[in-house]
């Protein structure tokens, strides 16, 4: 059975005491404490998540911008306690953020600079509490609540360039800490606009909250920090009131709630090799006459290294029309261009991207915790493709790619699996040109970052697996019919790439078990020696290819 004590006050220090005794709904000596056995299932280390989104404050409007700020509850779901150390850089933040669904369509409308904790209020949301008996840290298995008030409180809150969202490192002290300014200043800022029902009846309208904090991220447990709860919008004019409704839906970040609450939307998500996590949403809908409606919708959760454009593929010949652009308004300070992304129609593809980070590292890039939209019209209906998502801060690889459907052909390729690092970089990056099509016979595999001037292999299969191969994934399995070399070996560049045109009339693509015919999924991976890593088996692996082969 779990005793509750009061937790102590007075080891806190008189400044942070003041502080946070000043603010309304703060009583730090009738919080309770429990003492119990933590979570029943913990991960490994710290790992705070959002344990409830429970109130809503709002503010003056000033120049058609409302003003709103969230009470949350964090919870410590992890085995170790978690910093939570005032006036350092040993805490965590949180971000406030506002999104509507509307007409197929999911938006982010809203969002805050992010509020440094002051001290953890230790009690039992989520599991049984280990208090840690100080405000400096959150036990393993406590929770802590703090109100929308002091969520709103401006002294508190500070920028979101100054944070990475995958080391969880910020600045401290942090940019106009301790500055106050007019009622919108720093909060969550929507447009009025955005709000008024009689502009969007029918529309739905989320909240969520995220956490970063070093330990966390240094545990490796940053990636379920988000977590998102249902609104309701009230009032009329200016004075539109949020009210939460439903129940927190923990470590699920709000693009989720696109295809909770729409059957048309998928949501998959995409990683950065050794960096953050987007989410990636989607909606294709038959408009009539002809024309497919594609709507896209890209959460950065926790990249640091952000993004600069998006590219969908498109079967050459396709009429798009009616494409546009959705962001969301940075404020009070902040440092970066709000410019639209520009869009281009190429001969293969769609793309819309910002300016590059050499040309303006400030430019409107996609940075963590915004969600932006993306959308057009066409002609052909859709198939799984490849899209590219381009990286904006530099680094390798410079984009990753990922399926998601698109107007195009039955010959498609995308990638698949995860690369693994080497000797020389973040790992080896494959990918194809030409196209998958047996009479163009052009089916090229190219493999960049892989170890220079030593040999490799690409093979195929027809399965998809993912199991640990040297010190690599291998991600190609012979689904009952073997797995097929395309010889001979190559020797990788002095730039570690190395590529090879697949020989549909030759064996093994043009006889026997390993034939390519058309209409047929295979999956492409290469081998690489890499005799340089310590402590390595002496080959790896990268990422994977499958393509579907058309005529």
């Amino acid at each position: 059975m779990e005793t509750m004590r009061r937790l102590p006050v007075g080891g806190w220090g008189s400044p942070l005491r003041s502080t946070l005794l000043a603010l309304p709904g703060v009583a730090l000596g009738d919080v309770l404490v429990a003492q119990g056995a933590g979570c029943e299932d913990p991960s490994s280390g710290p790992d705070v998540i959002v344990g409830d989104v429970f109130a809503v404050a709002r503010y003056a409007a000033v120049g058609g911008i409302g003003a709103y700020s969230l009470g949350v509850a964090a919870c410590n779901v992890g085995d170790a306690e978690l910093d939570w150390v005032a006036g350092s850089a040993r805490h965590p933040v949180v971000a406030q953020n506002v999104y509507r669904l509307e007409a197929g369509r999911f938006e982010q409308i809203g969002l805050s600079w992010v509020k440094h904790a002051v001290a953890a209020l230790e009690q039992a949301l989520c599991c049984d509490c280990v208090a840690a008996g100080t405000g400096a840290r959150l036990g393993a298995g406590c929770s802590s609540a703090s109100s929308a008030v002091l969520h709103g409180h401006q002294p508190l809150l500070g920028p979101r360039f100054e944070v990475d969202p995958h080391t969880g490192l910020f600045a401290y002290p942090f940019f106009d800490e301790g500055a106050s300014g007019d009622s919108i200043y720093k909060r969550i800022q929507i447009a009025l606009a955005d709000l008024d029902p009689a502009q969007h009846p029918g529309a739905l309208y989320f909240a969520e909250c995220q956490y970063v904090a070093p330990d966390d991220a240094a545990a490796g447990n940053q990636d379920n920090n988000a977590s998102y709860r249902q609104l309701v919008v009230a009032g009329v004019g200016g004075g539109y009131e949020l009210s939460l409704v439903g129940v927190t839906q923990r470590t699920r970040p709000a693009i989720r709630a696109w295809a909770d609450h729409d059957s048309s939307a998928a949501v998959r998500e995409v990683r950065v090799p050794g960096e953050g996590l987007f989410l990636v949403g989607s909606s294709v809908t038959d408009a009539g006459d002809g024309l497919w409606r594609y709507e896209y919708a890209l959460q950065n959760l926790d990249s640091d290294r952000s993004a600069g454009s998006f590219r969908v593929p498109i079967e050459p010949g396709t009429a798009v029309s009616d494409a546009g652009f959705h962001d969301v308004a940075y404020h009070s300070g902040e440092p970066f261009d709000g410019t639209d992304w520009s869009f281009a129609v190429g001969a293969d593809h769609v793309e819309w991207s910002t300016a590059h980070y050499a040309a303006d590292p400030d430019a409107n890039a996609l940075r963590w915790g915004t969600l932006y939209n993306f959308r057009f019209a066409a002609d052909r209906a859709p198939n799984v493709a490849n899209a590219t998502l381009g990286l904006f801060k530099p680094g390798t690889p410079g984009e990753v790619g990922f399926a998601l459907p698109a107007p195009i052909g039955e010959c498609t390729t995308w990638s698949y699996c995860a690369t693994s690092p080497n000797s020389v970089g973040p790992g080896a990056i494959l990918g194809s040109s030409g196209g998958p099509s047996l009479a163009a016979d052009t089916f090229t595999l190219e493999v960049a970052g892989a170890v220079p001037v030593e040999f490799g292999l690409f093979f195929y299969g027809a399965a998809q697996v993912e199991v640990p191969f040297g010190d690599g994934l291998l991600c190609v399995g012979a689904g009952g019919i073997g797995l097929f070399r395309l010889n001979p070996p190559l020797l990788a560049s002095a730039e570690g790439a190395a590529a090879r045109r697949v020989d549909f009339g030759a064996p093994p693509a043009g006889s026997g078990p390993g034939r390519i015919l058309p209409g047929e999924s295979w999956n492409f991976q290469f081998w690489y020696r890499d005799p340089h890593r310590a402590g390595g088996s002496g080959f790896n692996t990268s990422d994977a290819v499958q393509a579907t082969f058309c005529p």
